[in-house]
């Protein structure tokens, strides 16, 4: 029965957030991954998909792998907005910029031949009658968390990325077989309950436990330095303030793209007692319980 049950609702909520592969050479193109961010309509597939709920009442856009209540959350930074016309111009533009470097590559290449065959070269000219339409955006591979809700997410995001020209293989995390490698996926779709940003940001960029310099490829140099930079924090005001500096840039580059966080319950009988006020986990503090018979 309802009446022999509590709920409490956990401290902090849980945060839905792309993660791109940092080894992945298909995604090192920032307008690319801005695309994709652009690309999805986070209120609603929120409302219908997550939460089956118009008002929203437990769960809510945010703009980073932190929950918003975060001490590491820059309060002006907004969650990215939904325009899949700008997403379509972005994607347009990563396949542009392909395409720009093979024809330079080409002229490059045609130059040097000319020079060998000692005959006159035009490169304005042969830029001009060579085609390089062929080139596209490589096809993505996109592996999402086990559960239901995370796949049907998952696949309203495909159905937006697909409208703007991208090609996506969904999948599952759970499918059998070896465990994918790291050249075998581009991003995934995970959720992230993230208590101390300082410690436990670079592990989610890094997708990787260990703090290996050389799985954080995906980020220019810049950025691995603001990240090296969090462990020389002289206070806690200075490491928010890199925190802040680090979340305006994760949002102008797209490093991550973050979703939505959700309000999380548990259910337990009402003849457990000593559970802590401030629930962070379904057993939390479970040495301390009582249950009466």
């Amino acid at each position: 029965l309802a009446s022999d049950f509590q709920v409490k609702k956990y401290s902090l909520p849980m945060t839905h957030v792309l993660i791109f592969n940092p080894r992945s050479e298909r995604i090192t193109n920032a307008q690319t991954r801005r695309a994709l961010s652009f690309a999805i309509n986070r209120e609603g597939i929120l409302r219908s998909t997550i939460l089956r709920d118009e008002s929203m009442k437990h769960g809510r856009p945010t703009s980073a792998a932190w929950h918003l209540r975060s001490y590491a959350t820059e309060p002006r930074e907004p969650a990215p907005r939904f325009n899949l016309r700008l997403a379509y111009a972005l994607r347009f533009a990563a396949e542009q910029q392909l395409r720009i470097a093979e024809l330079m590559k080409l002229t490059e290449a045609a130059k040097e031949k000319a020079r060998v065959d000692k005959i006159n070269f035009d490169p304005a000219q042969f830029r001009k009658n060579t085609n390089v339409d062929y080139v596209k955006l490589p096809r993505l591979r996109f592996v999402v968390e086990p559960g239901e809700v995370p796949k049907a997410a998952a696949e309203r995001m495909l159905s937006y990325w697909t409208k703007i020209g991208f090609e996506i293989d969904l999948i599952q995390g759970d499918q059998p077989g070896k465990p994918l490698a790291d050249s075998d996926w581009d991003f995934c779709y995970r959720q992230v309950r993230m208590e101390e940003p300082l410690l436990e940001l670079w592990p989610v960029l890094a997708n990787d436990t260990t703090f290996d310099m050389s799985r954080l490829g995906l980020y220019p140099d810049w950025m691995r330095q603001e990240l090296v930079g969090l462990d020389y924090a002289s206070s806690f005001l200075d490491a928010q303030e890199k925190l802040f500096t680090i979340h305006r840039h994760i949002a102008a580059q797209a490093f991550l793209i973050p979703l939505w966080e959700v309000d999380e319950y548990a259910v337990m009988r009402k003849n457990v007692s000593g559970t802590p006020a401030q629930l962070m986990s379904a057993y939390h503090n479970a040495e301390r319980w009582m249950i009466k018979p």
